[in-house]
């Protein structure tokens, strides 16, 4: 949703008296319905930390293995979600160069049948040119030729996940896990997460290890009740959407703002039904001190990114435009 600043009509002082009422059309997920003889508004960004109280614990399960190399097929239900910041890696293993242009190479895919039609896979010579897959190929293409014996795999790379999709592909019968992924200190293209860089981890022996998670406490999909009494649903990583903004995700043009909660939070559904005392505990627990704005400021600087104000935020890590 779009909130915007006044350009030459308003002063700074009414700006400034007009941005809590901004801020709170934004925070609710709700638009701005300006008519046409009111003044034009500016996005006021909210100020972070704003009642926070101390330091809550860190959370999160740093060094944890989400997928082990050579798990084999995608079991459903994927250890790795949205805006987790992990650690890929695959060992390198033997191939051979098939065939060749001045661009590119086509080598042997070790991990595939030779009689599968993905056996052979296209590799740029050109390394700009190699920003849709984390593998590797070593000696460099740049030097190689039909016949020439090479490695492939992934040297240990920390990214972080923007979109994670089970889905089956093309001539599959099973579901494989897209993993969406930006390198650290990158920000999504043009503000959305699309799958231009992605891997199936578990198509290759992939190895993938969460660094950092925000919110690891809450689960994708929990409702929850923040401290001012507003009902909230839960996207990783820390995408908060009440419940007009929940229903309003299939305009890819004008999607809807996120919430900043107000901590503590309490934990109402989980998975389609009422939380469990031991589950909403531990969300109480670790909302009671700190605030929204500290797990924010730490996903942040795990990935090496600045989040964008809420208006902005929801096409980071949640898929707009009706292709849910």
């Amino acid at each position: 949703m779009r909130v915007f600043a006044a350009l030459g009509v308003l002063t700074d002082e009414e700006i400034t008296a007009m941005a809590p009422a901004a801020r709170g059309l934004v925070a609710a997920g709700r638009a701005a319905r300006l008519l046409p003889f009111a003044p034009v508004l500016w996005p006021v960004p909210r100020a972070r930390h704003e009642g926070c109280a101390g330091e809550p614990a860190v959370s999160g399960s740093a060094g944890e293995v989400l997928v082990r190399a050579g798990d084999g097929q995608f079991p459903g239900g994927s250890a790795v979600r949205a805006g987790d910041v992990v650690r890929v890696g695959c060992a390198f293993a033997e191939t051979t160069v098939l065939a060749e242009n001045e661009a590119n190479i086509v080598i042997g895919w070790p991990w595939c049948d030779p009689s599968d039609r993905f056996h052979r896979r296209g590799f740029a010579r050109d390394p700009s040119s190699r920003t849709e897959s984390p593998f590797e190929v070593e000696p460099d293409a740049q030097g190689l030729h039909t016949g020439d014996g090479c490695r492939i795999g992934i040297t240990h790379t920390d990214v972080y996940a923007t979109r994670v999709t089970a889905t089956i592909p093309r001539n599959a019968t099973t579901d494989h896990l897209i993993l969406g992924y930006q390198p650290l200190g990158e920000s999504p293209i043009g503000g959305f997460a699309e799958d231009l860089r992605s891997l199936d981890p578990y198509e290759d022996p992939v190895e993938v290890s969460l660094i950092h998670r925000a919110y690891a406490f809450m689960r994708p999909g929990d409702q929850v009740l923040d401290a001012t009494g507003t009902v909230l649903w839960f996207h990783p990583p820390v995408v908060f959407l009440a419940v007009y903004a929940a229903e309003s995700l299939d305009d890819a043009r004008e999607w809807p703002s996120a919430s900043a909660p107000v901590w503590p939070l309490v934990l109402r559904e989980r998975d389609g039904t009422t939380a469990n005392a031991a589950a909403a505990e531990e969300v109480r627990a670790a909302t009671t001190t700190g605030c929204h704005d500290g797990e924010l400021e730490r996903w942040e600087a795990a990935a090496g990114v600045t989040l964008p104000p809420e208006w902005d935020l929801v096409p980071w890590f949640v898929e707009v435009g009706g292709k849910d």
